[in-house]
């Protein structure tokens, strides 16, 4: 009898533990809006330029804004119904993406003046473009903001700390081979965490989707049904997330003889769209007649990170720089901060991963760098000083020009930098405040 009660207790402690089990299972994945971020093919009927991977992992980001507080992010043949026409206007949405990214049209390869030169441009111009950004008018302080993280900034508790309904990312991943070297780099926009840091929650375009449904769908699916949401098993390896080559062919991003090499998968930079700002830029207008003008500029540092280095667009002649003290000023232009305004990067699924790749279209930036070693804007405070002199015409683009304003400072200045967090801004016009 004792036996008999022991075997029923015990065998009801383990009934007890599965149920505890299967449920916890199920909560260690937390998706992003239950699972509502979309899925947009890379590869659509009757496309030249098929390695776009950035522009589909893009476009799922800013459909899913869309489609969460920021109306008129993405345009739709029916506002009030836009699952009904997804298919046409994901089309049209990853299209212009890629033609913000890469400078080119994908469905005929022509150059598109929309290119931005960088992936970081890209996404905040866009962003911008649709009146959406941080302090302008259609969201104010709950506009939308591009933050990026590079090198030893890239890690996943960081990526897993931030994403939420409000706070999406999207990955850049390197296709790895035992010696470290890179076959390719593609991008993976962020769909859930999985608490247990065993799966990489992410949608990446390499499959397509019944036009009939919406382009969402959480796991889990049927049989052989494409899934919208992608969970890799994953190791954390340097604090960088990681996805092995099991070998076998079980997981689709390591079939075909180029992507079949690699070891492994990981992560080396991210970015983060968020709503409000952490920082600001404030430029005064310049005063009087002259040919050239002085425009003084003060950072104000919210609650981001310690400020080492502002960088301002500036696309008119310089002909004069001065710096706060304990801060330096160097000429900058888009291609001297990779680690911060990389180029574009393209890679195509199976069967297209051996197309060639043509280059994109890639307008330079210019401007200034300041920097320090010793002085950092701490949060809370305000740093006035940075001033230049240039043309009258910067007036004209004041508005439009980008700011960076990053935790550390850029190979440029430091080759051994760990890499920096920025948060990319656009100035505001400051008509009273102080020089």
């Amino acid at each position: 009898m004792l036996y008999t009660n022991w075997t029923q207790r015990a065998c009801a402690l383990v009934a007890l533990m599965l149920i505890l089990v299967t449920d916890r299972a199920h909560a260690d994945i937390s998706y992003i809006s239950d699972g509502q971020m979309p899925d947009f093919p890379q590869i659509w009927d009757g496309q030249r330029l098929r390695a776009i991977c950035e522009a589909a992992s893009s476009a799922d980001v800013m459909w899913f804004f869309d489609q969460h507080g920021y109306a008129g992010l993405v345009a739709h043949q029916d506002p009030r119904d836009p699952n009904a026409t997804w298919r046409a206007d994901g089309k049209d949405l990853v299209y212009l993406m890629a033609k913000y990214i890469y400078g080119k049209d994908p469905a005929t390869g022509n150059i598109s003046n929309l290119g931005q030169g960088t992936t970081y441009a890209a996404l905040g111009k866009y962003i911008k473009a649709k009146g959406m950004y941080a302090g302008q008018p259609a969201q104010g302080e709950q506009g939308l903001v591009v933050d990026h993280y590079s090198a030893g900034n890239a890690t996943y508790a960081k990526w897993a700390r931030i994403i939420g309904d409000s706070s999406v990312n999207i990955g850049s991943m390197s296709w790895r081979k035992r010696n470290n070297d890179i076959i390719a780099q593609h991008s993976m926009a962020s769909a859930g965490v999985d608490s247990d840091n065993r799966k990489l929650i992410v949608v990446h375009g390499w499959g397509d989707h019944p036009a009939e449904m919406p382009p969402y769908k959480k796991p889990p699916y049927q049989a052989g049904e494409e899934p919208y949401i992608n969970e890799y098993p994953m190791e954390v390896v340097n604090q960088r997330a990681s996805i092995p080559n099991p070998g076998d062919g079980s997981v689709e991003l390591f079939r075909g003889n180029k992507y079949g090499e690699a070891e492994r998968m990981s992560m080396s930079e991210f970015f983060n769209i968020h709503l409000r700002a952490r920082a600001k830029v404030e430029i005064r207008r310049g005063q009087g007649m002259d040919f050239s003008l002085t425009y003084p500029v003060h950072v104000t540092n919210d609650t981001f990170e310690p400020i080492f280095q502002y960088i301002q667009e500036v696309e008119t002649p310089i002909d004069d720089v001065s710096a706060p003290p304990g801060w330096q000023a160097v000429p900058w232009t888009s291609t001297s901060t990779p680690d911060i305004t990389r180029e574009p990067f393209q890679s195509a699924p199976p069967p297209y991963e051996e197309d060639p790749i043509e280059p994109p279209y890639l307008p330079v930036q210019n401007g200034i760098l300041w920097y320090t070693r010793t002085d950092p804007i701490l949060p809370g405070d305000t740093l006035y000083g940075f001033t230049f002199n240039t043309s009258q015409a910067f007036e004209d683009q004041l508005e439009d020009s980008m700011s960076f304003v990053s935790s550390a400072l850029s190979v440029l200045i430091d080759p051994e930098s760990p890499g920096p967090e920025t948060e990319l801004l656009f100035p505001i016009l400051d008509t009273c405040g102080e020089g």
